[in-house]
């Protein structure tokens, strides 16, 4: 026993390494949500909630206790809880099969790999859910009855502790989930059986089943009303279907070999399924042994009713058992959502005991490590998906909490109309024991108070099924006169609960402030993801500083024009303050257009700082004759420099990636509607205000300024060799007196050396001198990698630069950054057309010629343009594509054009019937020389044409049309001049169509 003891601790240790990886990569779903917003209430409000649910109160009770000690709500904490039942697990089961099955070493080291390995046992050593609980507590209280039938057999005197073991364990299992029951009952059903022939005999074990029943009975007369009105409610509204005993059976196995999920790529699909396959050989092969032969037993197991062979059975009515009456209730009472094997997840050891005792006799047959290895195929099938697939994408809250906590205030409110969406707030919002700035506080002399974050606090409307009122709008307009609302929607649950709250905030856009109501503007309605929308409103003056606007947009059929705008205020604080805006547009009688506005703050430069997308004349539009009023919000964030900006819009359709340019000035895409003073915050702020997507893991003081993160990139994302990487830094600083620093940022290969970099400083305006103590500012930075980088992940650095020294401070670490190198082409490509002489752009690259087809039955025109590279190009240019007809007049008219960035094909060759989803990005920067690019180049040719090649030039309806290249910088309009045998022939070559 002692060499098996130590084969345990590695066993242990291993199970808590694996089912401690990626412990908080997924996010929290629906379930796990209620179990943080349950753990979280006090314990006179825990039981009353749980009362009203279809789970009892002792996990919550002792993950609210677990939490309190770590002093955290976050989803580590919250996770750590489970991953400590799951691996304690291991051994306890190890001890319960040492008890079944004394003299069997290889058995109970066998059926605890099996455990070990089980994804399910995994997925429930992380889920945030009673389930490993009511396994452990299962295995605990099976064991102490094992002990105790033992006893009672022997005729013996019951030991105290296995009576008081099973009692206090069964009665636990039962307070942790409703369907421990079932296991208790199979305890009991054994006993009836084992001893039937003398009944007085399990009147030892049949006691302390009564024990536990009395210590339940409060619990099921406080409750059990309850919970059976809560059950039959839930039937009616999941509206489940009963499972056929088949497709019951085959859920449940394959769940306990294979795990619950289902994996993307086949080859793990089918691995997953090898388990299921080998249980039909491995029952064939236990029936065909228990029918003909016994066990092998010692002496001491003939005199004992509780053999080995008897201890098999005793599995089997576990396992059994359970199971029948879980199968009954779905019959009656059908509840088996996505995932419902959890519910008999309690019988899982029973399950692989049974199957290892069977291995385990067959071992040095052919037939046992066979089964034994396919089942692991199976398991590490599941744990591969468990690591690999993300989960729950589709109701994932992190992205729209922590857009509240970056973009709110201390008054705010994160409204939940469902008990999950406070968990998922208490998980990842506002933590007031974490949520300062670490290493950020200056020295005593430099004294600066960080301060602790209190909002917005999350607000439940109500419990249970709620139904639009006026109680809920009293509620609404309480938290209204505070702050903001942030309004996370759940769209996808069939509740009529948030179009009724957005009708409700909508209908106040106009309210009158004669009547002592401000009016409500939304400054955010987006999808956050698939599931959910997010909304914010807050009140505040109408606006008054008007302004006229001449601007005006040709979009398909229809003319938009905005004539006026007005705003609250022209001064604003960059602290998480609303701009409330009124667009005035004078609109066509019917809008068919599907159309997308941009609103952004930028600098004079043209650096966005703060934007918003919507569709408009929707919901925020307040009809004034004759012209149509759009009221809406902006925030201005945390950390904008101080100065002037300008407030821009612009218009397009809803599924282009670009802005349609203004028709009054057509080289302009964004018309300015008013100009905004940005002024520091009257007050400190906390860092968390600040919109930073990746925080440094420790926020690294430097000199008098503190790094806090950057923004720029997910992660993941690739970058391209030679395209720009734009992130910004935010940086705190702890001193009234900031020397002038610049910034440098180096990307670093795998040895150390540097293979891009920045030096600079992009705020003229605001040097580091003007930085008042505890100002927190965004620093934008731009730089295009150089095409020469190859493929691969490269660390990101960054740190403060000596403007007149050029000293350098010691690097902080930003993270790593994946970069891909476009696959370039080396050998000429076969031109349908070429060029007689090629036509060079610059210094930077020759057209040699070009392919041009009708796609789409004569819808539209394909060109493929071959070029060859001298050397990249920066700033990147655009290359335009003009298809030329001369009208009545005997002047040019452009029929088609295709303008913009260059693409090409990801495998750096091409074919005229290359899809066009293995395009990829080329831009200029990326270009490399010697390089053969060809681009592609899609020319929509108006209805109802009719389309022709003749010899590489396009007619349109038999009028050929002029074919002209070029390219050109798309800030400035600049063309680069075209050349031919050194000779300036113009900004653009002539194809084809040239007179």
């Amino acid at each position: 026993m002692r060499k098996t003891t130590l084969a345990l601790i590695p066993i242990t240790i291993v199970g808590l390494l694996l089912r401690g990886l990626h412990l908080e990569w997924q996010p929290l779903w629906w379930d796990e949500g209620y179990s943080a917003y349950v753990s979280t209430e006090s314990l006179p409000q825990m039981l009353w909630l749980t009362a009203h649910d279809i789970h009892p109160p002792l996990y919550y009770a002792l993950l609210h206790g677990w939490l309190t000690l770590l002093q955290s709500t976050k989803p580590f904490a919250l996770r750590t809880f489970s991953l400590l039942i799951g691996t304690l697990t291991l051994p306890l089961f190890a001890w319960m099969t040492h008890l079944l099955f004394p003299q069997r070493r290889r058995l109970l080291l066998l059926a605890t790999l099996l455990l070990l390995f089980n994804p399910m046992h995994l997925f429930y050593s992380q889920e945030i859910r009673m389930y490993a609980l009511a396994l452990a507590l299962g295995i605990i209280s099976t064991a102490f009855y094992w002990q105790l039938l033992a006893t009672a057999q022997r005729g013996s005197r019951s030991p105290i502790v296995p009576w008081i073991g099973y009692t206090l364990s069964a009665c636990l299992a039962l307070y942790t989930l409703y369907y421990s029951g079932f296991l208790l009952i199979a305890h009991l059903a054994f006993a009836l059986w084992i001893f039937r022939q003398n009944l007085r005999t399990a009147l030892t074990a049949l006691s302390t089943q009564l024990a536990a029943g009395l210590l339940y009975l409060p619990w099921l007369l406080y409750a059990g009303p309850k919970l059976i009105l809560y059950v039959d409610d839930k039937v009616v509204a999941d509206a489940d279907q009963p499972l056929g005993l088949l497709e019951y059976g085959l859920r449940h196995l394959l769940a306990f070999t294979g795990g619950h999920l289902a994996p993307i790529e086949l080859s793990l699909n089918v691995a997953r399924y090898v388990g299921l396959v080998a249980l039909l050989p491995l029952a064939l092969i236990a029936a065909y042994r228990w029918w003909n032969q016994s066990p092998l037993r010692s002496q001491q197991e003939e005199q004992s009713l509780l053999n080995g062979r008897t201890a098999v059975t005793f599995l089997w009515f576990m396992l059994l058992i359970p199971s029948t009456i879980a199968f009954a209730v779905n019959l009656y009472r059908p509840f088996f959502p996505t995932g419902g094997e959890r519910l008999l997840l309690f019988i899982l050891p029973y399950f692989l005991l049974l199957i290892a005792q069977v291995i385990d006799t067959h071992w040095n047959w052919r037939s046992g490590k066979p089964i034994f290895t396919a089942l692991l195929v199976a398991a590490i099938a599941g744990i591969v998906t468990f690591y690999t697939q993300p989960r729950y994408l589709d109701r994932d809250y992190r992205p729209l909490i922590q857009q509240a906590v970056q973009q709110g205030n201390d008054d705010d409110t994160f409204l939940a109309i469902f008990p999950w969406q406070v968990g998922f707030w208490r998980a990842y919002g506002v933590d007031p024991a974490q949520n300062s700035a670490p290493d950020s506080a200056p020295s005593d002399a430099e004294k600066l108070d960080t301060p602790i974050i209190v909002g917005p606090q999350a607000v439940l409307l109500g419990q249970g099924s709620l139904e639009w009122d006026a109680t809920l709008a009293a509620q609404i307009d309480t938290i209204l006169e505070e702050g903001t609302l942030w309004f996370p929607e759940p769209e996808s649950l069939g509740s009529t609960l948030p179009a009724a709250i957005e009708t409700y905030l909508s209908a106040q856009t106009d309210a009158d402030p004669d009547a002592g109501v401000e009016p409500l503007f939304n400054l955010e309605n987006r999808w956050a993801n698939p599931t959910t929308r997010l909304t914010a409103w807050r009140r505040v003056s109408t606006p008054t500083i008007s302004q006229p606007v001449d601007a005006q947009w040709t979009i398909g059929s229809a003319t938009l024009q905005l004539t006026n705008s007005a705003l609250t205020a022209t001064e604003i604080a960059t602290a998480n303050q609303l701009l409330g805006i009124d667009l005035q547009w004078d609109l066509p009688p019917e809008m068919h257009e599907d159309l997308r506005v941009s609103l952004r703050l930028q600098d004079e430069e043209g650096y966005i700082w703060a934007n918003r997308d919507y569709t408009p004349f929707g919901a925020y539009t307040i009809a004034v004759q004759p012209y149509t009023i759009e009221r809406l919000g902006l925030m201005v964030p945390v950390g904008l420099p101080p100065g002037s900006y300008n407030l821009v819009l612009g218009i397009g359709p809803s599924d282009a990636k670009t802005l349609t340019p203004l028709k009054n000035e057509p080289s302009e895409v964004v018309a300015i509607i008013g100009q905004i003073n940005i002024i520091a915050p009257s007050a400190i702020l906390s860092p968390q205000r600040l919109p930073i997507q990746h925080w440094l893991a420790q926020p690294q003081r430097v000199n008098e300024l503190t790094f806090l993160g950057f923004s720029g990139y997910k992660e993941g994302d690739r970058i391209l060799a030679g395209d720009a990487f734009s992130p910004s830094l935010f940086l705190q600083s702890n001193s009234d007196s900031v020397p002038v620093y610049n910034l440098y940022i180096s990307l670093l290969d795998k040895n150390g050396a540097s293979v891009a970099g920045w030096e600079g400083w992009t705020l003229p305006n605001y040097p580091t001198i003007d930085w008042a103590a505890g100002a927190l500012v965004r620093v934008p930075v731009r730089f295009f990698l150089p095409a020469a980088v190859s493929s691969g992940e490269y660390q990101l650095i960054t740190g403060l630069l000596d403007p007149t020294t050029g000293t350098k401070t010691e690097p902080v670490t930003l993270g790593s950054l994946l970069v891909e190198q476009r696959a370039a082409r080396f050998d000429a490509p076969a031109i349908t057309f070429p060029l007689k002489d090629p036509v060079q752009f610059g210094s930077h690259i020759s057209l040699l010629g070009y392919d041009l087809m009708a796609v789409e039955e004569g819808a539209a025109a394909k060109l493929l343009l071959h070029w060859q590279v001298l050397q990249p190009l920066l700033p990147p240019h655009h290359i335009f594509v003009h298809l030329d007809q001369k009208g009545a007049d005997g002047l040019l008219v452009t029929l088609l054009q295709d303008d913009g960035p260059p693409i090409t094909f990801a495998s750096g060759a091409a074919t005229s019937d290359a899809k066009d989803d293995s395009l990829i990005k080329a831009p200029s920067g990326s270009w490399q020389v010697g390089e053969y690019l060809t681009t592609q180049h899609r020319l929509t040719v108006p209805p109802d044409s009719v389309v022709n090649i003749d010899n590489g030039q396009l007619l349109i309806d038999g009028r050929p049309l002029m074919l002209t290249v070029g390219l050109y910088q798309p800030e400035s309009g600049q063309r680069l001049p075209a050349s031919v045998d050194g000779v300036v022939t113009g900004d653009s070559a002539t194809l084809v169509g040239a007179e």
